[in-house]
């Protein structure tokens, strides 16, 4: 249960640093790319921390887990990974056009992010917190 227990801090972890590197992504626009800034960056990043919980198996977890995994997994799978992949296309396409961006180009790509962050919070933080709370509660093997 250690493991699993650890896999889920883990993951806790790189889903809160992960939000809050996309909230700042409209920092970046008007600076040099420094290393890691690019999204499709910042995913690779995020996944190397991410995948090992999210590719367990249900074998792997508790039985009062499954549910709230599953959820947690399906949310990133379904809507967040592909949420984000909108939000580089939107990001390379205004990085492309850098030069003439507007205050109003940024604002509405800004929203577009608070808008996926908040998924973010709602749906897996708040949920990975609850099953990080229930693994706890587990006995630990002798």
């Amino acid at each position: 249960m250690t493991d699993v227990l650890k896999l889920a801090t883990t993951f806790y972890d790189s889903v809160w640093d992960f939000s809050t590197r996309v909230i700042l992504l409209t920092d970046y626009f008007k600076e040099d790319e420094g290393e890691g800034v690019h999204p499709l960056e910042m995913l690779k990043n995020f996944k190397q921390r991410a995948m090992p919980f999210l590719d367990l198996q249900g074998d792997k977890l508790p039985a009062n887990t499954l549910i709230l995994f599953d959820q947690i997994d399906e949310t990133m799978r379904e809507e967040l990974f592909p949420g984000y992949d909108v939000l580089v296309e939107e990001w390379d396409d205004l990085k492309s056009r850098e030069e003439s961006l507007t205050k109003d180009d940024i604002l509405v790509f800004a929203e577009k992010i608070v808008l996926w962050v908040n998924q973010m919070e709602m749906y897996v933080i708040a949920q990975t917190s609850h099953l990080i709370a229930e693994l706890k509660t587990q006995p630990q093997p002798s």
